[in-house]
């Protein structure tokens, strides 16, 4: 495997998901294992520029992340082996 492959990966950032969860970080886990920093955003599926209707409903299409109610911290997420490890 060459240092340009993808599964090379130092830095990766995807953005406008619909969710953070545990199976995205355990694909991302075992598909890019030398990935230093991740960067994960959902935050622009929100829709800012309409009345508070829209941007409940926006919000409501959406998880941001697995924190709290499955760890209560971003380093308890982190260091999970049940979220980075297949």
């Amino acid at each position: 495997m060459d240092r340009f492959s993808p599964f090379c990966l130092e830095s990766l950032t995807l953005t406008s998901l619909s969710r953070i969860d545990v199976p995205l970080l355990k694909i991302i886990s075992t598909r890019f294992r030398h990935l230093i920093k991740l960067s994960l955003s959902c935050t622009e599926l929100l829709d800012l520029n309409c009345c508070w209707a829209c941007l409940a409903d926006s919000a409501s299409s959406i998880m941001h992340s697995p924190i709290p109610d499955m760890f209560p911290t971003s380093k308890d997420l982190a260091v999970s082996t049940r979220a980075l490890y297949p």
